[in-house]
């Protein structure tokens, strides 16, 4: 009894209608999908292996893979806008740090301090001590007088 049930259960699955009423109907035997794509009533067992799915799961699936195709779409010409605008701020980086080296050697030369002066020579030196000592030396002989 057991057995007649679950056999007659296998056998048949629900079919739904077009206006949305499900009725029980035969599953395919093993030989039909040898033959091509099959109609398969849902719960029943597919015996070869396909995609096997509902007409409503597959419109669903198609609206889905046409909404991502757009949103694909839209998002490589962001992508190539992102791209130019890119390539336009990189040039106009450039230029102005090709401005901004100019700028640092100007600003360089202006404010390079100018070099210290040359220290005095030994010779100048030596003339003022000799000058020095002979003055010295005369002041000294003038106030022994």
């Amino acid at each position: 009894m057991v057995r007649s049930t679950l056999l007659t259960a296998a056998a048949f699955g629900l079919w739904t209608q077009s206006t949305g009423e499900q009725i029980k109907a035969p599953c395919p035997p093993r030989a039909a999908f040898e033959e091509g794509p099959v109609r398969l009533p849902e719960k029943c067992t597919a015996h070869a292996a396909g995609v096997w799915m509902s007409p409503a799961g597959w419109t669903a699936g198609e609206a889905q893979r046409r909404e991502l195709d757009a949103r694909v779409s839209g998002l490589q010409r962001e992508l190539e806008e992102a791209k130019r605008r890119a390539e336009r701020a990189e040039t106009r980086l450039e230029q102005a740090q090709g401005r901004m080296i100019e700028d640092l050697s100007t600003l360089k030369t202006i404010c390079t301090p100018p070099p210290p002066p040359t220290c005095p020579t030994w010779t100048a030196r030596l003339e003022g001590a000799l000058f020095s000592a002979a003055a010295c030396s005369a002041y000294m002989i003038g106030s022994q007088r």
